[in-house]
């Protein structure tokens, strides 16, 4: 990917940045409303696998059928198509979907020297936002490429200094997470949309990662403990400006809330959490007030891992049973070699 990405399209960026949808006023628009769910599900029959639900668990789909399985989702603004990571083609890289499973493509190059992960489409579903990693500990930077795979460029330097997993707000700032700036293990940093005008929004004491921007742009969620490094990761938000901290969830000591993400309509958060497994050995996915509160469970019918959430119509289901799979079968990186460097899977084996 170095070889394929070398020489930068500055002036497609900077076409970007200065689009209407990029940098609109998301407040003067009418937010969508929530709609379904995705999130990864792994077993022994199907391996690691994107998968689609009502909000309140029911109408699972499985969208993925990827002989080399499938990781971190996320959706189109418009609901229509899921982006994710694969490894069917022996490389770690981006892929796309239709939300119906139809039409799986492959978008960025294989390349032996790098690696792709933590897929989010731009507010206006043009781009996708990616991060490629040379080593295992994912120093590298953020990459985007347009949905139908054309026109991959650099968006921050890729040069081994650790710019990892960028979601981009309404106004097109990014929000990502780095590692070893100016001696902070890990947090999360606010810039323009190619990459200037760096600062830090969460304190160094949290290790902050996995940033997500609310869907006005007013805040970010994020959680802290970077990769279950210490126990009881949990979720916080911040303004963009790094002021207002506020804790979000507060999961019973030493059990994890990790992997936040923004309702369509900014009311609620939807998480993973192993609140529920004395062993650690799983997780379910809750949703909390935006504001706070008692997280409720999504009651799916087996765990769940990296939830995100769509625009994708809710599917009616009157009078249709669940479908009976198994209860608990672990997380991706019990599954995926490559996606142990992620978290620690010592403490998240399968039963």
């Amino acid at each position: 990917m170095k070889r394929a990405m070398a020489v930068l399209v500055p002036v497609l960026l900077v076409s970007f940045l200065a689009s209407p949808i990029a940098g609109a006023d998301d407040a003067a628009r009418a937010l969508p409303a929530n709609g379904r769910i995705l999130f990864t599900h792994c077993d022994d029959a199907s391996g690691c696998q994107i998968y689609t639900s009502n909000p309140d668990g029911s109408a699972v789909d499985q969208v993925t059928h990827a002989a080399g399985e499938a990781v971190q989702g996320d959706w189109s603004p418009d609901g229509e198509r899921i982006t994710y990571v694969s490894f069917t083609s022996g490389d770690t890289a981006i892929w796309i979907i239709n939300a119906d499973g139809s039409h799986p493509r492959q978008l960025t190059p294989n390349d032996p020297d790098s690696d792709n992960y933590w897929p989010r489409f731009t507010p206006d579903g043009v781009w996708i936002l990616f991060t490629n990693c040379f080593t295992e500990e994912c120093d590298g930077g953020i990459s985007m490429i347009k949905t139908d795979g054309s026109a991959m460029q650099h968006v921050t330097p890729n040069s081994h200094d650790s710019y990892n997993l960028a979601d981009m707000g309404p106004d097109g700032r990014l929000a990502y997470m780095r590692w070893h700036v100016a001696g902070v293990k890990m947090a999360i940093y606010v810039s323009s949309g190619n990459g200037s005008h760096e600062h830090r929004i969460s304190p160094p004491r949290l290790q902050g990662w996995y940033p997500d921007w609310s869907p006005k742009g007013g805040r970010i969620a994020f959680t802290s403990e970077v990769f279950w490094e210490r126990p009881a990761p949990s979720l916080y938000t911040v303004r963009p400006n790094g002021s207002g901290l506020e804790a979000l969830t507060h999961p019973p000591f030493p059990h994890s809330d990790v992997h936040p993400a923004y309702s369509p309509n900014g009311q609620r958060v939807i998480f993973e959490s192993d609140r529920r497994y004395d062993d650690f050995c799983c997780a379910d996915l809750f949703v909390v007030s935006a504001s706070g509160g008692a997280p409720k469970r999504v009651h799916l019918p087996f765990d769940a891992y990296e939830p995100r959430w769509g625009t994708a119509p809710i599917v009616p289901t009157p009078g249709i049973a669940a479908r009976q799979l198994p209860v608990a079968s672990g997380p991706p990186c019990a599954f995926i070699r490559k996606l142990a460097v992620f978290g620690d899977c010592s403490i998240r084996q399968r039963p």
